[in-house]
């Protein structure tokens, strides 16, 4: 019974980050619709933003460990369209995790979003004037 409470808290946790990405403009979750019968892995793309540099940023500006890409199954982001865009930004929770490690990471997820969202405008905006 203790892996399946070790289980129970990591989707508590996964749920929460789910919830917390979800109101993020520009995250894609991919495959969480549900998280029954899921695993505590949440996989995501931020729109403008290669999930290489978005883990560099976790990394580097976050104190964020994370993993980006193919995560060995190309054929899989080939199934849910990830390819082009290099896989994905993958979290995976685990027994030590904690609620506000997950808050961290939607925090640094949402300032990066927000970066992206201001390098965006700027691009746009030296488009308009030249």
């Amino acid at each position: 019974n203790g892996i399946a409470n070790v289980h129970a808290r990591e989707m508590q946790l996964a749920q929460r980050l789910v919830d917390g990405l979800r109101q993020i403009e520009g995250v894609q979750l991919y495959c969480c619709d549900s998280l029954k019968d899921h695993l505590s892995t949440i996989l995501m793309n931020l729109e403008g933003v290669d999930p290489g540099d978005v883990g560099v940023m976790l990394d580097v500006d976050h104190n964020i460990a994370i993993r980006t890409g193919l995560h060995c199954a190309p054929l899989v982001h080939a199934q849910i369209g990830t390819t082009a865009r290099h896989g994905g930004v993958r979290f995976s929770i685990g027994a030590f995790n904690t609620a506000q490690e997950v808050d961290a990471a939607i925090a640094g997820i949402a300032d990066i979003a927000q970066w992206a969202r201001k390098r965006k405008a700027k691009f746009h905006g030296a488009l308009a004037h030249a």
